[in-house]
């Protein structure tokens, strides 16, 4: 058996990167192998044929970070069935967090071969890892603990233990755990990282289950603390990559400055090869039955690959700072959240700044490659501080907005496609100078708007354009409230004033999963939240479709006179005297007992 690794799965003890180089000398296939990669405790060997990890040749065990997993994932042959032609029965990941998206995939190429995540640290090696029975039937987590004592305790105070299921400070006690550090040569260890028990904070944030099974979620200078929310990378980077692994080769979430919740979610995606840019709309869409709208990523920036250290683990730390991309407030639009940057060299400072640029849109390529789509005879394309309007004129009914948005996916990078696509059945309005006549299509599509669209969507319609600062002509009844420019912390506000106007009481969670103009009119009037449901994406893309009867279109009008159940607010007479008790009757009688005592 070819042994790549050095470290045995499940050890209590660390041989050591030392140990492993020295068992390189052991291996000699007579030239058989070229190059040997050495990374912190373990290597792979490659051979002159070319494809040695899917060769007769390969080990048995490999044991590598998520990088080389990657790379050997892209390398496998159009021709090679890995379960059938290779020898791989067991995978070891080590020096990065193992996704569960890629331990997954790992085991479907290898035919449902052992793969086993694992945690460690240069003061402390092993510190987790499953059993070798482990069928990736706890997704995200690291193991059991494999060597030292393991205890996720309060990262304020390290001495006091946290409960089973609470995220914390993950700390270690015990043999392997590394004595101090060394300050000088001749001087006492530096021990100031420790408890007064002899618990070692390892740095990183954690929560373990009943069974004692490890899930990490970020190092504590990496996790995104939106507005006082901790939110995890890792569950980001999982959610993106489990709704569009078909688009997305790789990805990173890191922290972006806010000018009101001081952090927000930054993404770098690393696009998928031949694959149009997936932009945040169509991001959102995917993502909407699997991550909370609080942890969306606000800005997207393309690399070519993720910036990584020497060892080949991605860097998310001060990313924003060397990417110079400054404070974002809620005013700025979804298109103009969109950037591309060249990956640094492998091993760069992270002091040395990263070439960063919003991207434009191309007007001239939008217009171009809406007319490439069957059905269209015209276009005419708006772009204002807000979004993008585009009208089409189309040659027949069954062409819409939805087929159109769709259609643009495939030619279009994300941050060009139109946030508001209006379809007509009738030439672009122009005017005398041949420009075309925003104005007259605008009265042409308030006119259409008030016969499709419900009492009530116009009163949420009306509610969304002053909370956003919006024109109302720009939202029809299926534009969402959070790709118009709304966040989690105007949600509040919105339900605020939905019950201001029409004594409706809508709850704050459901306005995230029902965010459109329709859904929301739909729980104002009681009505059934099934049909709000639907692709975000063509939410977003409809606009003015073409002409559509009264009677099709017709909500009925909820009886507004109807008697609501009333309610006390906190500033009712018998509210006020309730909340008055405690210091009336039990504050005076406390501190007259500490008097007497």
């Amino acid at each position: 058996m070819l042994v790549v690794s050095s470290a045995t799965f499940g050890l209590r003890f660390s041989l050591g990167a030392a140990l492993s180089c020295a068992r390189v000398s052991t291996l000699r296939p007579s030239g058989r192998w070229r190059n040997i990669w050495v990374q912190h405790g373990s290597f792979v060997l490659e051979s002159k044929l070319p494809n040695p990890m899917y060769s007769p040749a390969t080990p048995f065990r490999y044991y590598a970070a998520p990088t080389m997993h990657h790379a050997i994932l892209a390398s496998r042959p159009d021709d090679v069935d890995a379960s059938r032609d290779t020898r791989i029965r067991m995978i070891c990941n080590a020096a990065g967090g193992l996704l569960p998206t890629l331990a997954q995939e790992l085991r479907d190429v290898f035919g449902g071969c052992t793969v086993l995540p694992s945690y460690g640290m240069t003061e402390c090696m092993p510190i987790a890892s499953p059993p070798p029975s482990y069928r990736l039937d706890r997704p995200g987590c690291s193991g059991v603990a494999c060597g030292p004592y393991l205890s996720i305790r309060n990262p304020a105070n390290i001495d006091e233990e946290l409960p089973i299921g609470k995220a914390g400070a993950v700390c270690v006690q015990g043999f392997p755990t590394f004595e101090g550090y060394e300050v000088s040569p001749d001087g006492p260890l530096d021990t100031s990282a420790f408890s007064k028990d002899g618990w070692f904070d390892s740095g990183d944030c954690g929560w373990m289950d009943a069974d004692g099974y490890l899930f990490i979620t970020g190092r504590s200078k990496e996790i995104i603390n939106k507005g006082g929310e901790v939110i995890s990378p890792f569950e980001i980077e999982e959610a993106v990559l489990s709704v569009a692994r078909d688009r997305i080769k790789a990805t990173l979430a890191f922290s972006i400055e806010h000018d009101v919740l001081q952090e927000h979610i930054g993404l770098i995606i690393v696009p998928a090869h031949g694959q149009t840019l997936m932009g945040l709309p169509e991001l959102y869409d995917r993502l909407r039955e699997h991550l909370h709208p609080s942890k969306w990523p606000f800005i997207i920036v393309y690399m070519n690959d993720l910036p990584k250290n020497d060892a080949g683990k991605p860097l998310r730390i001060g990313l924003a700072p060397r990417l110079t991309l400054g404070t974002f407030t809620d005013n700025h639009p979804v298109f103009r959240r969109h950037f591309e940057a060249q990956c640094p060299r492998t091993g760069a400072p992270l002091s040395q700044p990263i070439r960063c640029s919003m991207l434009v849109v191309n007007e001239l390529e939008v217009v171009r490659s809406m007319k490439t789509i069957s059905g269209i005879r015209d276009v005419a394309l708006r772009v204002n501080a807000k979004n993008i309007e585009a009208f089409a004129s189309v040659f027949n009914d069954t062409l819409d907005s939805q087929r159109i948005g769709r259609a643009l996916i495939n030619v279009l990078p994300g941050y060009a496609i139109p946030a508001v696509i209006h379809v007509w059945n009738q030439p672009i309005l122009l005017l005398p100078s041949g420009e075309p006549d925003f104005h007259g299509m605008e009265s042409e599509l308030r006119s259409r708007q008030a016969n499709i669209m419900s009492h009530e969507q116009t009163v949420v319609r009306d509610i969304i354009a002053r909370l956003l600062f919006l024109e109302p002509k720009v939202i029809t009844a299926d534009s969402d409230f959070f790709l118009l420019g709304g966040n989690s912390m105007l949600v509040g506000r919105l339900a605020h004033a939905i019950r201001k106007e029409t004594g409706a009481d809508v709850e704050i969670s459901s306005l995230f999963t029902n965010s459109t103009v329709r859904g929301i009119a739909s729980m104002v009037k009681g009505g059934s939240l099934a049909s709000s449901r639907g692709s975000l994406l063509d939410r977003t893309l409809v606009g003015s479709a073409t002409p559509i009867s009264a009677s099709t279109a017709h909500w009925a009008t909820p009886n507004w006179a109807e008697p609501k159940e009333r309610r006390r607010g906190w500033t009712h007479p018998l509210s006020l005297l309730v909340q008055s008790i405690p210091f009336i009757f039990f504050y005076p009688l406390k501190a007259a007992w500490k008097c007497m005592c």
